[in-house]
This record gives structure tokens, sequence and C-alpha cells, in this order.
């Protein structure tokens, strides 16, 4: 009888260190999930920031492309023009760059 009270005691025992081997994993890995749930948070912040600044630059980039056409509407007519506008006034490159050249050495 003795001897099964000692074998019982020795299972109980075992059984006992191991639930306190297990509470220990348990405990350290409701620790990390933790701190993976924080890491997920802030990973979810930081991906709505980005997302956010990828939206303004994206609305930016548009207005930009729509300007730069309005720029490109207006001025292509006047670039068009230009030749003609030298040749009423009497410049040419050539007359230009000697008259540059001819201020330069005075």
């Amino acid at each position: 009888m003795e001897e099964e009270v000692k074998k019982i005691t020795e299972l109980f025992t075992v059984s006992k260190n191991e639930l306190q081997q297990c509470k220990a994993h348990l405990q350290i890995k409701e620790k990390e999930l933790e701190e993976t749930q924080k890491d997920l948070q802030e990973t979810k912040v930081h991906l709505a920031e980005e997302e956010y600044v990828v939206s303004v630059l994206e609305n930016n980039e548009q207005k930009l492309h729509g300007t730069a056409s309005k720029v490109v509407t207006v001025l292509a007519p006047t670039v068009k023009q230009l030749p003609m506008f030298r040749s009423f006034m009497g410049y040419s490159k050539k007359s230009v760059v000697a008259r540059a050249y001819a201020s330069e050495t005075s």
C-alpha cells in the first residue's frame, strides 16, 4: 500500500511539474502574442499613414499633370509664333549671339 501511495505521489509530482512547465510556456507564448498584436497594430497604423500619403501624392500628381497640360495648351501657339516674332523684330540667333558677345567684350 505504501508503495502505491509513493507511486501516486511521484506521478502527482511529475504531473505537477509538467503543469508548471506548461504554465510557464503558456505565459511566454501569451507575452509573445501580446507583442505580436502590438506590432501588428503599429503596422496597421503605418500602413494607413502610407496609404494616405500615397493618395495625396497621386492627387497632387493628377493636379500637376492637369496644370502642365493647360500650360502646354496655352504656350504651344506662342512658341509656334516665336520664329515669326523674331523675324519681325529683325532678330536671329546669330545676331543675338553676336550682340551678347559684343556686350561682354566691351
